[in-house]
């Protein structure tokens, strides 16, 4: 079997389907749920998906418990609010019919928001590691909640793109960067990170600098301004989210109980990584 497809799910019916049929050009798709109540489960099922239940307890985790069900030499992950245009399967069928010495490749992901592309403050082209040989690559279950994936070899890279378009809009892609901050936090602590004041308001500082004027998201216009506080949020959150837990284990002498949501309420509201990638 030379491509097989992985994605991870939980309550995703409204646009699994474009999905799950953009994928049909690989030999096998198989779906992680984490607990689907939707019928997404049944849909992706009826639609020729290998469907295997986990619990969540990460991004990282669950894709990474898909890897190892896979039966392809090549792995390529979807999101379920993503699809595979018709050309880049034309240009990833041909690369597997090639040889190549690279054991992965970066894709860029076209982002469209309530009907509007965005071509700028990083989400253009925003190549992500989403193609790899299946041996030769893992995701770092250690490093939540963005995708983190570690290969042995070189990364190429591919012209055509997955196409994205995120439900909810605006409000949605919000809340999640003040999501992904306080998951981001607890992750930085879970590793023994320390915690000082310039990372609580320079880094985040910089990753909004970056995003409006580096990256020309002023190009966008208001929406271009509204990203780029965004990711100064998320940065802002993720450090105050670790001087909260250090402030803990100081006052209180061992480690606190973990932040944020729920495993099974951060699928939901997580599972998708296809933000511009952030430092």
């Amino acid at each position: 079997m030379k491509l097989s497809a992985l994605m991870i799910f939980q309550n995703n019916r409204d646009t699994l389907e474009r999905c799950l049929k953009s994928l049909a050009f690989c030999d096998e798709i198989v779906a992680i749920d984490g607990g689907s109540s939707d019928g997404s489960n049944e849909l992706a099922t009826s639609l020729g998906c290998r469907v295997v239940q986990h619990p969540f307890s990460g991004v990282n985790h669950q894709k990474e418990f898909g890897r190892n069900l896979v039966q392809g030499e090549w792995v390529l992950n979807l999101d379920s609010d993503e699809f595979v245009s018709a050309p880049l399967a034309r240009e990833i069928l041909q690369l597997l019919e090639s040889t190549t010495n690279f054991n992965g490749f970066r894709i860029p992901v076209r982002t469209e928001i309530e009907g509007r592309p965005l071509r700028h403050g990083g989400w253009w082209p925003n190549r992500q590691k989403r193609l790899f040989r299946t041996q030769e690559g893992r995701w770092n279950p250690s490093l939540e909640p963005h995708d983190h994936v570690e290969l042995h070899g070189r990364w190429g890279r591919l012209t055509q793109a997955i196409e994205h378009r995120p439900p909810g809009g605006w409000t949605k892609l919000r809340e999640k960067s003040e999501r992904y901050g306080v998951q981001a936090g607890q992750s930085l602590f879970d590793g023994g990170r320390g915690y000082t004041w310039g990372s609580r308001w320079i880094r985040p500082a910089w990753r909004g600098v970056k995003a409006y004027l580096l990256y020309a998201g002023f190009l966008d216009g208001r929406k271009g301004f509204d990203w780029a506080a965004w990711q100064m949020l998320e940065g802002w959150t993720k450090y105050e989210t670790l001087r909260k837990l250090h402030a803990e284990v100081r006052h209180h002498g061992q480690n606190p109980v973990k932040c944020g949501t729920t495993a099974q309420d951060d699928l939901k509201k997580s599972e998708d990584d296809h933000a511009p990638a952030n430092p």
